[in-house]
């Protein structure tokens, strides 16, 4: 089983990548404290490390100026990958949200776009990865390589399971099926709905909608869970001496990833509402 790899591949890397061992030993120092929405936790995280996706520009400039950290050729000569499917690579992610964080890369370099064919690998992935969430970063909604196709893997017992997310504070749909033709049309047709809603607000339709993907295989079964954004980046983001929150796909779980230590000191219950309001859809 690729779980199986990856865990092991962890723990040789832990033991010959400085970078990646640095970094998961600051996971067990990162800071932590909880908000209650009415029953609904949000937990904050203070973990620096992050502060090179969370703050990471994304624009087409920016991108078009730098090297793909996901191509083979660009990876640290430390970063080994397990091959999947015969088109991915799987990596350990030096950067880490979770006690066991995976990067599952396009082998060729090929822009971040899903498709029923990649929603079909990602219910691949989710059943090789049981106990694991696997998620889906659009381009324009938390992916720090839009340039390049992947997918990520964490603890699933690490998130509040995203199917559970109230609707009032995060938009979301979710839909579990045993039957891979089942899930795949859900998705294609919420997908679709997101479509039509974008072409009515954007000045870009033909893009991507904003969404999240995430995906759990558990007992036979595929639950998956679509997050539909209205923008990536709050608008505190941009202010001066105001929090940089840069919410991902984690982020959108009810875990608030804060790089910057002012930021976790400073957040507040109104801020993450506030911020959710603006970076989430609502009902879908």
């Amino acid at each position: 089983m690729l779980k199986d790899e990856l865990e092991s591949l962890l723990e040789t890397q832990k033991k010959e990548w400085s970078l990646l061992a640095t970094n998961y030993d600051a996971l067990s120092k990162v800071e932590r404290k909880f908000f209650d929405f009415g029953g609904f936790i949000v937990r904050v995280e203070h973990n620096p490390a992050r502060v090179v996706s969370s703050l990471a520009k994304t624009d087409a400039a920016t991108i078009a100026q730098r090297k793909c950290f996901l191509c083979e050729a660009n990876r640290p000569k430390e970063q080994e990958g397990i091959e999947f499917l015969g088109k991915y690579h799987a990596l350990t992610n030096p950067f880490p949200i979770f006690p066991k964080h995976f990067t599952i890369a396009d082998k060729n370099h090929s822009l971040q776009s899903i498709s029923a064919s990649r929603l079909l690998d990602m219910l691949e992935l989710s059943a090789e990865m049981e106990g694991y969430v696997t998620f889906y970063n659009g381009p324009r909604a938390g992916a720090s390589a839009p340039d390049h196709f992947h997918f990520q893997a964490g603890n699933a017992s690490y998130l509040p399971q995203p199917e559970y997310l109230p609707c009032d504070l995060i938009g979301k749909e979710s839909f579990s099926s045993g039957t891979q033709r089942e899930i795949t049309g859900w998705a294609e047709d919420t997908i679709a709905g997101l479509k039509n809603r974008q072409k009515e607000t954007e000045a870009a339709p033909e893009e991507e909608p904003m969404m999240n993907i995430f995906c759990r295989y558990e007992n036979g079964k595929w639950t998956m869970t679509i997050t539909g954004r209205k923008k990536h980046r709050p608008s505190c983001f941009f202010e001066d001496g105001s929090l940089k929150i840069s919410p991902g796909a984690v982020d959108m779980t009810g875990v608030i990833i804060a790089a910057r230590k002012e930021d976790f000191e400073r957040i507040t219950a109104d801020d993450i509402r506030k911020i959710y309001a603006e970076v989430s859809l609502g009902k879908l």
